[in-house]
């Protein structure tokens, strides 16, 4: 066998790299170097951010846009066209609002994110829906405080359902002429309010949630809202506040656990309150101040740590049909020259009083069962004044009802029922008036008139400027309608003409008070004597006692005072034995002059004014 070393040799060093494949290998290692660098090249890059501006520009009206996962905001998104937008998160801040909406305009599960100042959503024309929204405010600091989380101002309309507004300064802010339809809408945790109205602003709101807000509802200015079905909870402050001659009506809320009053009514504010669970508040269920004169109708305010209502400042409401029970304070107080009207009230197992009357307020409680409470049922004191009205007063721990230091005809009792009760069903102050009719109190301690006693009558000087207080405080406009005292000129020629020159003490005390009134109102409820000025008073008797009425025969001893814009008078007589007493003159009446006097002095006229004043 041939040896094969050499030729395995040969064969070893055949399979060398020639020339040719060595350029082979080259071209294929270029092809690989620029493969490589091809696919580098062409690797891809981010995608730029989602301009959400851009793309409603480009949308046509009406169109729909589904928003990505998340739209980050360098600077306001500015909406001019009619479009919706679902889904996603628009995020950021900016120095103005972070979504401004010129048109009309549907969110639908759109989430707002707002950080920083200023607000989430600005309404400013057209209407806005939104369907599912939640809007998200930052969390306060010292730096800086959020705004609201949606506004609409000026004659805007906005439409919310199933929307969440929280942790902003306002949750939802309704400004201006504008309009807002909320149903079942949440607002929490905002810093200052979870809704709220100003303006000339109106709005429905239906089968809310406000929970952890400052102030759940607040009604400013003269708006006019309805609030159906809302729960108002936990509020830092007052659950529902309104003031500034607003009108709202809050209907069957549930208004519970705020830190101060779950409904606080102010400076002129009216409207309804009717139907509402008014409970564990911190302070009372319902305060009212400020001449506010709400209608409170068919509440159950109840477990509140002070008064069930609370009612001071001048305010009247008129509270119908109400349930007041376990308040550890009491169910009614009235205060600080209310004037409140309690009708068909149950005022029930309450700490103290189950109504209190008290600081020259002037009250009508009329047909409420009193019962069960801690210390009266109807306590009157401190020079106040009150019409108690067919009232049942039953097993109170003292009196069922106790008067203390009143002033003349300023209590009636009349038509109440009472027994059971701790001391006694009725106490009576030494001193203190009252009228006393038709009641079946049995237990009386204190001395009990068998009629009414004679009105006192304190002299003109006395009893006209207790009258001008009680107007500036019951009756404002009226109060207004007195001019300035008369001048000397004209008081003098009053003088001079009926009395040789010198003016009887009272009539100068009457032109000193008064020189007349404006308008048409009388200042006896029940009568529309106006006052007349010194110089009208004068011409009155000079064309009468002139024969300017033909059917007036001459009576000059008499001196128009009063006028009925009728041509008729009460006058004072000026001589005689009925010096200084009023008659009625009618001018178109066969029997022109009344023989009895209407009154027999100008003090007896502002005595009467006074005490019918208050009783009404």
């Amino acid at each position: 066998m041939p040896k094969l070393t050499k030729q395995t040799k040969k064969t070893t060093k055949s399979t060398k790299p020639t020339k040719a494949t060595k350029a082979t290998k080259a071209t294929k290692a270029t092809k690989a170097t620029k493969a490589t660098k091809i696919k580098k090249a062409t690797k891809p890059t981010k995608p730029a951010p989602y301009d959400l501006q851009a793309a409603i520009a480009a949308a046509k009206p009406g169109a729909t846009l589904k928003l990505p996962k998340v739209v980050k905001l360098a600077k306001r998104l500015v909406v001019t066209r009619p479009i919706t937008l679902v889904g996603g998160t628009i995020t950021g801040a900016c120095a103005e609002a972070l979504v401004e909406i010129r048109a009309d305009v549907t969110f639908q599960n759109v989430t707002i994110v707002r950080t920083g100042i200023g607000n989430a959503i600005d309404v400013t024309r057209g209407t806005f829906v939104a369907k599912g929204i939640v809007v998200r405010g930052a969390k306060a600091t010292a730096a800086h405080t959020f705004g609201a989380g949606l506004l609409i101002a000026g004659s805007a309309r906005a439409t919310l359902t199933k929307s969440t507004f929280e942790s902003c300064h306002d949750g939802v802010l309704v400004a201006g002429k504008a309009h807002v339809d909320a149903r079942q809408c949440v607002a929490k945790a905002n810093r200052n309010t979870g809704i709220a109205f100003t303006g000339t602003a109106t709005g429905r709101l239906m089968s809310c949630k406000l929970t952890g807000n400052h102030v759940g509802l607040f009604f400013g200015g003269r708006t006019t809202v309805i609030a159906d079905a809302c729960a108002v909870t936990d509020s830092k402050l007052h659950g529902v506040m309104a003031c500034e001659h607003a009108d709202p009506t809050v209907v069957d809320a549930d208004i519970r656990g705020s830190r101060y009053q779950g409904l606080y009514w102010t400076d002129d504010a009216t409207g309804v309150i009717e139907g509402c669970e008014i409970t564990q508040n911190k302070y009372n269920g319902l305060s009212l101040d400020d001449r506010a004169a709400p209608i409170v109708r068919a509440c159950n305010i109840h477990h509140n740590a002070a008064q069930g209502i609370l009612t001071g400042g001048t305010s009247a409401p008129t509270i119908e049909g109400c349930t007041l029970s376990h308040n550890k304070v009491g169910g009614v107080d009235a205060w600080e020259s209310s004037r409140a009207t309690i009708v068909e009230c149950t005022c029930r197992a309450n700490g103290d009083s189950g109504i209190l009357v008290t600081t020259d307020s002037n009250v009508t409680v009329e047909r409420c069962t009193v019962s069960e409470n801690g210390l009266d049922g109807i306590t009157v004191m401190d020079k106040a004044g009150a019409r108690l009205l067919d009232n049942r007063c039953d097993r109170n721990k003292r009196s069922g009802i106790a008067v203390f230091d009143t002033t003349a005809y300023d209590v009636a009792v009349v038509g109440n029922r009472g027994t059971g009760n701790g001391d006694e069903d009725l106490y009576l102050e030494e001193g203190a008036a009252v009228i006393l009719e038709r009641n079946e109190l049995v237990r009386v301690t204190g001395l009990v008139p068998t009629s009414p006693a004679p009105m006192k009558v304190e002299p003109l000087a006395k009893v006209l400027p207790r009258l001008g207080v009680h107007l500036a405080n019951a009756e404002p406009a009226l109060a207004h309608s007195l001019r300035k005292p008369g001048s000397a000129k004209d008081v003098a020629a009053i003088a001079l003409a009926l009395f040789g020159g010198k003016l009887p003490t009272d009539l100068t005390t009457w032109f000193a008070w008064h020189d007349g009134q404006t308008g048409h109102a009388g200042l006896h409820p029940e009568e529309n004597w106006r006052l007349m000025s010194a110089k009208d008073a004068l011409a009155r008797w000079t064309f009468l006692n002139g024969g300017g009425d033909l059917l007036a025969p001459a009576r000059a001893s008499l001196l128009p005072l009063f006028d009925n814009g009728a041509g008729d008078h009460l006058m004072i007589e000026t001589f005689g034995k009925t010096k200084g007493a009023l008659y009625a003159y009618w001018h178109d009446d066969e029997d022109l002059w009344e023989d009895v006097p209407e009154y027999p002095s100008l003090a007896a006229w502002a005595t009467h004014v006074l005490v019918d004043r208050r009783a009404v």
